[in-house]
């Protein structure tokens, strides 16, 4: 019974992140925003921090939602919460960890791209950006999923486990 009443608080987590998806924004816009300013702002030290744009002597950078990459921390808290036998506390350090390091990430894949912008032709630069955001980041945070399990000995399938267990519950009746 334990088992269940577990399932369906992380189920419920689970449908609730995803149902209120826009409070990823409303941490991590702030703290992406902030740290990408203070990155340019050591490279290039006419960058200004003005109304969620960061301008600088020959371009004035807007920063959409998109930049703040709330998708990769919907999956990584979908992919926590869907995989069974996992502490509580543990959940709790893998999010923590597992979000620094997309922070991280994402702060350098900014700046990367910042460079690309001021250094490159447009076209290159979009390019870029356009690899890095559709094929890179998807690999950056399956790899970062991967190790999350490895660090915290998880040997769960997100999803598949519980499916498993359930069917198994229901054959034995």
């Amino acid at each position: 019974m334990k088992y269940y009443k577990d399932l369906a608080l992380r189920m419920a987590l689970a449908i609730a992140l995803g149902t209120f998806y826009n409070a990823y924004y409303v941490v991590f816009k702030p703290l992406t925003l902030s740290l990408s300013y203070l990155f340019l702002k050591m490279m290039d030290g006419s960058a200004i921090l003005l109304d969620g744009k960061i301008v600088t002597a020959t371009h004035t950078l807007t920063f959409i939602d998109a930049c703040v990459a709330a998708a990769a921390y919907l999956l990584l808290s979908m992919l926590i919460l869907t995989t069974k036998d996992i502490a509580w506390k543990n959940r709790l350090k893998m999010f923590m960890y597992g979000s620094l390091l997309i922070l991280i990430f994402n702060v350098a894949r900014i700046e990367i791209l910042f460079l690309a912008l001021f250094r490159l032709d447009y076209s290159t630069y979009s390019a870029l950006h356009l690899f890095i955001w559709k094929f890179l980041s998807t690999i950056y945070v399956f790899c970062v999923w991967v190790l999350l399990i490895r660090m915290f000995k998880v040997k769960t399938i997100p999803v598949y486990s519980d499916f498993a267990q359930i069917l198994n519950y229901v054959k034995k009746k």
